[in-house]
């Protein structure tokens, strides 16, 4: 997998914990609609997949995958103009 975009959704105040590992220590909080590049690491502890992620100012680490929401490109057609 390559990293990719992902936004933070479902977090409450304070907002969500990016943590320095999975279930580690907490290392900064993300707001809901906040940006997130997914990256490579994937782990499940504790019945939690954890994804590596880096946030807008450069701190890498992991949260739930449950709270990433990754936009699904779509093929996109040209418009075609009816020619009179």
């Amino acid at each position: 997998p390559t990293p990719h975009p992902g936004l933070i959704a479902n977090a409450f105040f304070p907002g969500l914990q990016l943590r320095q590992s999975p279930g580690g220590p907490v290392i900064a909080s993300l707001l809901p609609g906040e940006s997130v590049t997914v990256l490579y690491g994937r782990q499940i502890t504790g019945g939690v997949v954890w994804i590596e992620v880096m946030d807008q100012e450069g701190r890498m680490g992991w949260l739930p995958q449950a709270y990433i929401i990754t936009p699904t490109t779509t093929p996109t057609q040209p418009l075609i103009t009816p020619t009179p």
